[in-house]
């Protein structure tokens, strides 16, 4: 997937790879930061994962939302910071 997280109004492009086990989620991608691994949860359409940095020594950045015609969007927060993000797969990424 492609998309982006938003923080103080920029966007900040990631990759990310998912892979749903039933209602486990599991997952890596990069982005400017670092390279991170990702575990959650998948309820229907919507999900939550923890989102935790391989290179850097801080807390996971949780994520929450919903799928949406192969779109996932929502909400990250990391103690009082937070955002939106979205990422799609490489195709619909691409044609938007």
């Amino acid at each position: 997937y492609l998309g982006h997280y938003e923080q103080f109004g920029q966007h900040h492009p990631q990759e990310v790879q998912i892979i749903e086990q039933g209602e486990k989620l599991i997952g890596w991608g990069h982005d400017a930061l670092s390279p991170f691994e990702l575990l959650g949860q998948l309820n229907g359409a919507q999900f939550s994962f923890e989102k935790k940095y391989c290179n850097l020594q801080q807390e996971a950045v949780v994520y929450s939302g919903t799928i949406q015609r192969h779109r996932w969007q929502g909400q990250w927060s990391l103690h009082s910071a937070q955002g939106s993000f979205s990422f799609a797969p490489v195709s619909t990424a691409m044609s938007k």
